[in-house]
């Protein structure tokens, strides 16, 4: 594992192993646009954790499509090479996460451990055992070990409260996960002219001029994709990528 750790900077759960990313999704953070304030956070809460320092886990929430998940992933970009790994994991993977804890405990490194979309259902026993592993539980957690986590729901949860008898007990039980998170960082919607900048952005990367044409495209397709969002600025790229690749090779 000493050589995998220094040869590979990311990593899955698989069956209770830790299986190498061999072609990791680095995301450098210079280009994500409209969340400084979030990624000035991340970074410094980061920069701590690398440097041996206390740092918080962390929860992204917010709209879906506005960078949570490409802000996490940013941290591998930027500290990989300071000793940064980064574990992804998931809701099924939380029963068995005292083998990482001896697997991590006295390595020279340090990980993220990251859940991504992570949301919990009425009766899903694995909330406890998220509560746990954040606070609470009777196994230290490895000073190493640090955990960030992106939601679309600020409570962590899907459970309708109205329709609840004591409403005020789940809503309860839903703070005392998400006030586990030592630092929690909302995201929104982009405005238009937002969207239009980053579309413009991954269009100048291509080196293509652009033009009036492609801004009254690119705001159709979000109008008809959820709306503005880096997500669809993104996907609108490769649909306008796309459409030139066709035309020029059926010109």
């Amino acid at each position: 594992m000493s050589l995998e750790l220094k040869t590979f900077v990311a990593f899955r759960i698989i069956e209770k192993n830790l299986e190498p990313i061999k072609r990791p999704d680095l995301i450098n953070p210079d280009d994500l646009f409209f969340i400084d304030d979030q990624k000035e956070k991340l970074i410094k809460n980061t920069h701590c954790f690398v440097k041996g320092y206390m740092a918080n886990d962390v929860l992204l929430w917010g709209r879906r499509g506005s960078g949570k998940s490409a802000l996490v992933k940013s941290m591998l970009y930027r500290f990989k090479d300071k000793g940064l790994r980064m574990i992804q994991a998931y809701k099924s993977n939380l029963e068995d996460l005292a083998f990482i804890y001896e697997y991590i405990y006295d390595k020279p490194y340090r990980f993220i451990l990251f859940f991504d979309d992570l949301v919990f259902s009425e009766k899903d026993e694995r909330f406890s055992l998220m509560k746990a592993l954040l606070e609470g539980d009777i196994e230290q957690r490895p000073d190493n070990l640090i955990v960030y986590a992106t939601s679309n729901k600020r409570d962590l949860t899907i459970e309708k409260l109205e329709d609840k008898k004591f409403p005020e007990d789940s809503l309860n039980d839903a703070y005392a996960l998400v006030d586990r998170f030592g630092l929690r960082l909302g995201f929104w919607g982009f405005s238009k002219e937002q969207y239009i900048n980053i579309v413009k952005h991954y269009v100048k990367s291509l080196n293509l001029t652009w033009n009036e044409e492609f801004e009254q495209e690119a705001d159709r397709f979000a109008l008809n994709t959820g709306g503005y969002s880096g997500r669809s600025a993104k996907q609108f790229v490769k649909y306008l990528t796309v459409n030139l690749c066709y035309n020029k090779s059926h010109g």
